[in-house]
């Protein structure tokens, strides 16, 4: 078994164990939470995520493209430690000034109190820093046991806090941040003692002009990121109410699921893509059979999911939710079209052309916002899907075209993906319309079977990339 396939099936486990548990916790969570403070929840995860990216100022990003540019082991130590350096004066500075400035934070969150929910979320995010350097270097060495260990052990730490605050406490929102809190503060001396034993904590002022000249031009485009796909919460709290938080966060939970495997896809083939890159046109046609095969699979995978929502919230969920499948199947719609733009940003990282990337993330933000502006009040959590997907859609082609004349670039057949979606999409919607002509268990049987049939069909067209994916990228 090739390396890259190991570590796939590795990263799989380790993420779809966790996902698939938080999937099927999911009905308790709903139980326990009510819509008014799982948007709570929802909240504090997006200003989780600002609050992660402004603590380490992406300082991370310069790890697995930097890294090898060391040639000896001592070198490549040192620059780790400063690495672990720079994160520890810039979360500790970023939290001070959180914390001076937290008028400015409740501007955001108006109908959450900033103690003790936003000031939780707060040291959770620094906290979140420093996971940044085991868990990278893991990746770095291609130790996908060791990355999925400590991803696993902060999933069974919070889970188990999670349950025992929110179910068994009925402590609500603030128990769910609780827990992760908790958890965070153990898992963060784990990630400490691993950050300290693989570097050697300096300072140089050399090294430290290339990490910062190479990370700060990602800091827009993460921004914007976040902007494009965690703001939604806020104009949806601001403009709506909490509960459409809590709606709307519920049906990108479980959109996610359709990305399982192909992260932990990506996540294994990231290490050989900037080598490959550098290498011959025998090196880039891999990538170019990988990247095809990947897409496809994040298609098809994304419309399996799709073909079941209806069972799946009907069997697991309360009924109050039964009315997400349309935002659900526009969230996931979005999502390949993001699978896409994660492709060009590969695209953009190869060419040291962060700049360039920068300046389509900015146009995304801005098209987005006066989409959230102008659809959010009138449709509400459908307007926040729909703004999504459209602005999706846009981040993907204009990354796309401009990488395809200035920067590295593998060309992909898009006209096949187009017509592949155009297709799923009908037999969707045919699927939809014939939910209420036939017994429920009878209909379910006979969804598996087209899904069966899809499952053989790409099995059968698409075997020689498989076999060549598996076989020859690592080698």
């Amino acid at each position: 078994m090739s390396k890259l396939i190991k570590n796939t099936v590795i990263y799989t486990i380790g993420n779809s164990l966790p996902m698939a548990v938080t999937f099927f916790l999911l009905p308790l969570y709903t139980k326990y939470l009510s819509p008014y403070e799982y948007g709570i929840v929802g909240s504090m995860e997006a200003a989780k995520i600002f609050f992660t990216i402004l603590f380490s100022m992406c300082v991370e990003r310069s790890i697995v493209r930097l890294y090898w540019e060391n040639e000896t082991e001592t070198s490549k130590k040192e620059f780790l430690g400063v690495v672990f350096f720079i994160l520890i004066l810039i979360s500790v500075l970023g939290l001070v000034i959180s914390l001076l400035l937290k008028d400015s934070v409740q501007f955001f969150f108006k109908n959450i109190n900033f103690y003790p929910y936003i000031l939780i979320t707060l040291f959770t995010s620094f906290l979140s820093t420093y996971e940044h350097l085991p868990k990278l270097y893991f990746r770095l060495k291609e130790n996908a046991a060791g990355f999925v260990t400590l991803s696993f052990v902060y999933f069974i730490l919070s889970t188990s806090f999670i349950i025992y605050f929110v179910v068994l406490n009925k402590q609500g929102a603030l128990g769910y941040l609780k827990g992760q809190l908790i958890a965070s503060i153990i898992i963060t001396l784990i990630y400490i003692y691993i950050s300290i034993k693989i570097s050697c904590i300096n300072f140089n002022l050399k090294i430290f002009k290339k990490i910062f000249s190479y990370s700060l031009p990602f800091i827009p485009p993460l921004m914007v990121s976040w902007f494009i796909n965690q703001s939604n919460r806020v104009f949806l709290e601001n403009t709506v109410s909490l509960e459409s938080v809590g709606i709307f966060s519920f049906s990108n939970k479980l959109s996610i699921a359709t990305s399982l495997f192909t992260t932990a896809l990506m996540v294994s083939f990231e290490p050989n893509f900037y080598r490959l890159a550098s290498g011959s046109d025998r090196d880039r046609a891999k990538i170019k059979t990988f990247l095809n095969y990947f897409i496809l699979v994040a298609i098809y995978s994304s419309f399996i999911f799709l073909f079941l929502i209806n069972e799946v919230l009907y069997m697991f969920f309360d009924e109050k939710y039964s009315g997400t499948i349309f935002v659900i199947s526009i969230i996931t719609l979005s999502n390949i079209f993001g699978t896409g733009t994660g492709i060009t940003g590969l695209f953009f990282q190869q060419s040291k052309k962060m700049i360039p990337n920068m300046y389509i993330s900015i146009s995304a933000a801005i098209l987005i916002f006066l989409l959230y502006f102008f659809l959010i009040p009138n449709f509400q959590i459908y307007g926040a899907a729909i703004s999504l997907l459209i602005t999706s859609m846009y981040a993907f082609t204009a990354s796309y075209f401009y990488t395809k004349n200035n920067c590295f670039y593998v060309e992909l057949p898009l006209i096949k993906y187009l017509i592949t979606i155009t297709f799923l999409i009908f037999i969707f919607l045919i699927s939809n319309y014939l939910t209420s002509f036939f017994n429920f268990y009878y209909y379910l049987i006979f969804k598996i079977l087209i899904i069966s049939m899809l499952i053989f069909f790409f099995y059968r067209k698409y075997q020689k990339e498989l076999f060549f994916v598996t076989q020859n990228i690592s080698n």
